[in-house]
C-alpha cells in the first residue's frame, strides 16, 4: 500500500476538544457575565470534568476562529471586568498630545484598587 491509496482509504483523525458539543451554550452563557468557574460547574453538571484553564483556552481557540469568520454564534468576547474607572481624563499638561481634543484616556482608580487589595489580604 502507496501514501495515496492509505490517504484514501483512512480518513485523518480529527482530534475532538470534549468541550465541542457545547461550544454554542459556553458561548451563549460566557456573553451574559458567566464566570469561567460558572461554566465549569455546568460542564460538571453535563458529566464533563475540564479545568478552568482548558475552558478558558478553548473559549480563545473558539473566539480566533470566529475572528476568521471560521466559526459563527454568539459574541465570545470574555465578560466585562469590574474594574472602577475614573471618568475620561485628558493627557499631562505638558505632553505633545495636551489640548488634542480627539485624544482622551481612562485610566483605572489605582488608589481603590490598592486599598481593595489591601481589605482582601486582611480577610
Amino acid at each position: 500500500m502507496d501514501v495515496d491509496e492509505f490517504e484514501r482509504t483512512v480518513p485523518v483523525a480529527v482530534p475532538k476538544s470534549p468541550l465541542a458539543p457545547f461550544k454554542d451554550q459556553l458561548s451563549r452563557l460566557r456573553s451574559a457575565g458567566y464566570t469561567l468557574a460558572q461554566l465549569r460547574e455546568f460542564l460538571h453538571r453535563n458529566d464533563v470534568q475540564v479545568s478552568i484553564a482548558a475552558i478558558s483556552a478553548s473559549l480563545r481557540r473558539m473566539q480566533g476562529a470566529q475572528a476568521k469568520g471560521a466559526v459563527g454564534g454568539a459574541d465570545l468576547l470574555p465578560a466585562p471586568l469590574s474594574v472602577p474607572l475614573e471618568p475620561s481624563v485628558q493627557p499631562p499638561a505638558g505632553s505633545s498630545l495636551a489640548g488634542d481634543p480627539t485624544v482622551t484616556r481612562i485610566q483605572p482608580d489605582l488608589d481603590s484598587l490598592i486599598r481593595q487589595g489591601r481589605r482582601m489580604k486582611r480577610s
